[in-house]
């Protein structure tokens, strides 16, 4: 008797078919009809949706178009809520289950043709269709048919064609900007999709300033946001993005004031940005210490919900406040910090790369001596993240922020470009003008003023000293 498909494992790996190509592609190729429960009629309609939308044009199919295509079929909708609500798994581990279902399926197919012809008198038959068939079940391969191996050289053709009709027709954008114009130049343009952007910073030195800096970049370009906010509450939050817009002054913001000097300008500016850019939508947590990633998932996918669509940006301000919601053990105990901020980096990462997003966060930098921080010549890396410094690995990018007592004052900081992959122009620092008294990280029209590409210098690293001793900028 064949091993049967549990219900739950019905519904989680139809999640997969209609969200990712590998799976989708593996069920058009082996998934068939009398592999799925006649009890189930439900699946069988969303396979044949899933079969020629892929036959068709090679994507992954909607569940929205078939709920929608089958509004008054009862066993299409109960069909798609259970797979809305299943868990997205690991599609390895489904890859496995899915592959030993069809494979002991297929043998008691084969046991009883082969015993239905020796009863026949064939035996010659039976053991030529027992050798090829064997051989044929033994050698199914779902990773395979998932296109899940790839060849370097027979494949280039296919992929370059793929990538010119990508460009073609993708709704996705090419590149975000990172909002500070030196750092687009370095990376031309920006992030791309599913690139994921750490900062480093001492404690109230912008690191949430900067968060918001990239999301009313990203925002203002068009594209949706979604900024979740761990500590200080939602209205905090909304105030500083008030002021950020603005350009008021923060005490008058949350006093609901603005000079009436200004009151026309900010008033047609709101209609502008109402009219024209996306917008930016918070969430953001009552108590401390109680959101987890996986509960950041889960708000993304309500996003969704109600909006319908993902979000192209996601902010989670910051990546040290969040717990794994996977893990008690690192979740609640001090001495497995380390543990907690690598998890949460993946998963960020892992967010990104599910929801096709680019992500900004930022954690704490910790145990910085004035010596490092007050002095102009030296920079903060990512020796000094706490927690560990490898916990930059997942990240496509990496910033830290440097500001002595004396820049404070001068309002100007330095950013250490720490990592920046793909890209040759690591590890350089990049002298702006800040604009905090207005809610704003960077200061254009200052920044080009005070600073210009001859103040910028790689730095010379000693082989036994992190790279600290640089010159930065000329003085002002």
């Amino acid at each position: 008797m064949a091993q049967k498909l549990s219900a739950n494992f019905m519904a989680e790996l139809f999640k997969l078919i209609y969200s990712d190509i590998s799976l989708t592609r593996i069920a058009v190729c082996n998934l068939t009809y009398q592999l799925i429960p006649k009890e189930w009629p439900g699946y069988k309609y969303l396979l044949r949706e899933a079969i020629e939308t892929f036959t068709k044009s090679e994507v992954i199919p909607s569940l929205g178009v078939v709920s929608q295509k089958y509004i008054d079929n009862d066993f299409v909708q109960e069909t798609i809520v259970e797979i809305q609500d299943a868990q997205k798994v690991d599609r390895e581990i489904v890859i496995d289950q899915l592959e030993a279902y069809i494979k002991d399926v297929e043998f008691q197919l084969l046991s009883k043709k082969v015993h239905d012809l020796y009863e026949e008198g064939k035996k010659d038959d039976a053991i030529r269709v027992n050798l090829e068939e064997s051989q044929r079940i033994l050698s199914i391969s779902l990773r395979y048919d998932g296109g899940n191996f790839s060849k370097v050289f027979n494949g280039f053709e296919r992929r370059m064609r793929s990538r010119r009709e990508n460009i073609e027709n993708s709704k996705l954008p090419d590149k975000i900007t990172l909002g500070i114009d030196k750092i687009n130049d370095v990376s031309y343009g920006g992030a791309l999709i599913e690139d994921t952007i750490l900062w480093i910073a001492r404690s109230g030195e912008g690191k949430s300033t900067v968060l918001k800096h990239h999301a009313m970049c990203a925002a203002l370009d068009g594209y949706p946001v979604l900024h979740i906010q761990l500590e200080g509450g939602v209205k905090a939050c909304l105030d500083k993005y008030d002021q950020y817009w603005t350009g008021q002054e923060f005490n008058d913001i949350r006093r609901g004031f603005l000079k009436p000097e200004d009151q026309r300008k900010v008033m047609n500016a709101y209609k502008s940005m109402r009219d024209f850019s996306e917008d930016i939508t918070v969430y953001g947590f009552e108590k401390f210490g109680e959101a987890s990633m996986v509960e950041v998932r889960n708000i993304i996918i309500d996003y969704h919900k109600v909006y319908g669509c993902y979000p192209k940006v996601l902010v989670l301000d910051s990546l040290d406040l969040v717990k794994t919601g996977i893990n008690n053990t690192i979740d609640n105990n001090p001495n497995f910090k380390k543990d907690k901020l690598q998890t949460n980096a993946q998963l960020f990462k892992n967010l990104c790369v599910e929801f096709k997003m680019i992500g900004f966060t930022a954690t704490q930098a910790s145990n910085v001596p004035i010596e490092v921080w007050d002095n102009s010549d030296k920079i903060i890396d990512r020796s000094y993240t706490e927690g560990d410094k490898t916990l930059v690995k997942p990240f496509s990018f990496v910033f830290t922020i440097n500001r002595t007592r004396e820049e404070k004052k001068q309002q100007t900081m330095r950013v250490y470009i720490d990592k920046l992959r793909d890209y040759k122009e690591a590890q350089i620092t990049i002298p702006i003008a800040t604009d905090y008294d207005r809610g704003r990280f960077y200061d254009k029209l200052r920044t080009l003023e005070l600073f210009n590409d001859n103040n910028i210098e790689k730095p010379k690293q000693d082989e036994k000293e992190k790279p600290e001793k640089l010159k930065r900028f000329k003085k002002y």
